[in-house]
């Protein structure tokens, strides 16, 4: 029975929800995880949500997982042509395209992120 336990305590998922920017973080995490938000969010927006994350995530060594629009991928001009639409359109007017825009993976490095892509 206690070693059941053990194995459900190991197995325990929280998920929480909320504006990510007003949530009180728990002060460790092991993932967090971001669909399609920070390409919607202002630049300071981004930036006060990466803080928050890493200093939940810092003390387990956890991930943090974004999925988002990125900058075109170099030596793919069709990845090149749609961003470079896609730039154009959000520029004109970013209603257009949901209000996303690419984010700028450069900004995450200047917070002490180390970055992993995986691109498909």
């Amino acid at each position: 029975q206690q070693q059941q336990q053990q194995q459900q305590q190991q197995q325990h998922v929280e998920l929480l929800e909320g504006n990510a920017l007003e949530l009180e973080w728990p002060k460790s995490v092991d993932y967090v995880v971001a669909f399609y938000v920070l390409d919607i969010w202002s630049p300071d927006e981004t930036e006060r949500f990466l803080q928050k994350a890493r200093a939940s995530l810092v003390k387990n060594e956890g991930k943090l997982l974004i999925v988002s629009l990125a900058p075109p991928i170099p030596d793919n001009w069709i990845s090149k042509i749609v961003m470079g639409l896609w730039t154009s359109l959000y520029r004109l007017s970013s209603t257009l395209v949901g209000g996303c825009r690419p984010i700028e993976l450069s900004m995450n490095q200047r917070l002490g992120w180390k970055l992993e892509h995986c691109h498909r």
